[in-house]
């Protein structure tokens, strides 16, 4: 039976350009897709079914439910079907391509394109066309593999899925997709520090033979653009018309970073540094991404006591034309006291993040700004700032409020999900939906800079908490700041658990 599971296109050269293909998740197969996938058949031409890999599966957490072997397993076991492929794309306009269908058949929900929240199915037509077949709709009865698996057998937890009927009784995707829609229509000005997240892929082989070292062979590595560029990036992908303001250092000239910086699509406001660019090098073992060690070059005291007057005269003078300040301050020296200073002028909208990490630990506090239209720390950050270890997460909410009375604010949980108060006092705690993923780095960032948006545009707290808390988890999904977190991703996310 697992003959039928190919995993070289070439292997179906024999029937290239004379056959049926038909595509999706397959996720809990059910009698709708049978029915789909007999139908298919019918039209007398060896049928190719193509199922989206598990790293491609935008159908919330704890999805596929079942792993992509384990559904190619099942539709291979169908008589109807003459081969099966593992798709580790997106979507199927590259198969398509490759394989030349005659026809590419999609079920009745696929009738009309403009109910697609992908916006895929568009593309992929052009590409069967392209090579000369058919987009076929098949009109036989429909089932939904995440409404079966979510009242079903779903692996969200009891306090998960309350949250989620919470959530749908003040909210629709409709709505959150009104929602989605309107951060295209918003300016923000992002100010930051850009690091370098460089990763250098390793084995352990063993102890050196001269010392108590772990020594390891190097496999590879690749560096990303991180810090506020990997906040400006997720947000360009979401819509928001986004401009950067940040330092970069003499490093950068001639370098391959900086060809990347130049190519990216939104306005990066750069302001020379005499301290080179901050860089943070991790050394990982890819067997279950485990961290080995971690390298930072960062200078941040002399980056510190730089002057800023150039950089802040630069905002001041373009100020007006912004609807809010996101502030990512990392911690590693462009926040200073001038800087603090500038943004007191501008308090109403200034939506900040203060960064812990390593380098920084117990300086970089959210308490040196004094008002703010919001903020998003880390619980540590906010034990830190409160100099509080031990108490309930419910009275650090209670010092905060009594600190920033005029604030909304949130503070992130890690795998215990977020807490988020906003100016009227309304406390929402949300689990997390997501496990740790393939790699956390970055996910707070894209939580504060989410809610910030959604609680500048006066969202709902519940509906605030719950996409925060998704968009974060997506990120872990991803390989540091290799790629974004795609719209389609969260709005497919909140489909699926709606259901």
């Amino acid at each position: 039976m697992n003959k039928k599971i190919i995993g070289d296109l070439n292997e179906i050269k024999s029937i290239h350009g004379n056959l049926i293909l038909c595509h999706g998740v397959f996720d809990l197969f059910h009698i709708g897709h049978l029915n789909y996938i007999q139908e298919a058949k019918k039209l007398n031409l060896p049928l190719v079914v193509s199922l989206t890999g598990d790293k491609y599966v935008n159908k919330g957490p704890g999805r596929p439910r079942f792993k992509e072997f384990e559904r190619a397993k099942m539709i291979a076991a169908l008589e109807d079907v003459d081969y099966v492929y593992i798709n580790q794309e997106s979507d199927a306009i590259s198969l398509i391509k490759k394989l030349k269908p005659v026809y590419y058949c999609k079920g009745k929900d696929y009738a009309d394109s403009t109910e697609d929240i992908t916006q895929k199915i568009g593309l992929e037509e052009l590409a069967v066309i392209e090579v000369g077949g058919e987009l076929k709709i098949i009109y036989t009865d429909l089932e939904s593999s995440s409404e079966l698996i979510n009242q079903n057998i779903s692996s969200l937890n009891s306090t998960q899925l309350e949250f989620i009927s919470r959530a749908k009784s003040v909210t629709t995707v409709k709505d959150v997709i009104g929602v989605m829609d309107k951060l295209s229509k918003l300016k923000v000005c992002l100010i930051g520090e850009i690091i370098l997240d460089k990763y250098v892929f390793c084995n352990p082989e063993n102890l050196s033979s001269k010392s108590p070292t772990v020594s390891s062979k190097y496999l590879y590595e690749e560096t990303y653009l991180g810090g506020v560029l990997a906040v400006a990036r997720n947000l360009h992908e979401l819509g928001v018309e986004v401009e950067v303001y940040t330092l970069t250092g003499p490093d950068l000239d001639g370098t391959d970073i900086r060809e990347k910086l130049n190519k990216l699509q939104f306005p990066v406001h750069q302001f020379e540094t005499a301290s080179p660019t901050p860089i943070k090098t991790r050394y990982i073992k890819p067997e279950k991404n485990q961290r080995l060690f971690e390298l930072f070059n960062i200078n941040t005291e002399k980056t510190y006591l730089e002057d800023k007057s150039e950089l802040i005269q630069a905002l001041r003078n373009k100020m007006s034309s912004y609807e809010l300040i996101l502030a990512a301050d990392f911690g590693h020296g462009l926040f200073n006291v001038e800087m603090l200073e500038f943004l007191k002028e501008y308090s109403n909208i200034t939506f900040l993040n203060a960064q812990t990490n390593s380098e920084n630990y117990g300086f970089n506090l959210i308490t040196k700004f004094d008002k703010l239209a919001y903020f998003s720390i880390d619980e540590r950050e906010a034990r830190l700032a409160l100099s509080d270890r031990f108490s309930d997460i419910n009275v650090l909410v209670e010092k905060f409020g009594k600190i920033y009375p005029d604030s909304a604010f949130s503070i992130t949980l890690g795998s215990r999900g977020s807490v988020y108060m906003n100016k009227e006092n309304e406390k929402v705690f949300c689990p997390a939906y997501f496990d740790m993923g393939l790699d956390a780095t970055g996910a707070g960032d894209l939580y504060f800079a989410f809610t910030s948006l959604l609680a500048y545009l006066k969202t709902d707290s519940i509906t605030t908490s719950l996409l925060g808390n998704l968009y974060a988890g997506l990120k872990t999904r991803i390989q540091g700041n290799s790629e974004v977190v795609s719209k389609i991703s969260l709005i497919k996310t909140v489909t699926s658990l709606f259901k």
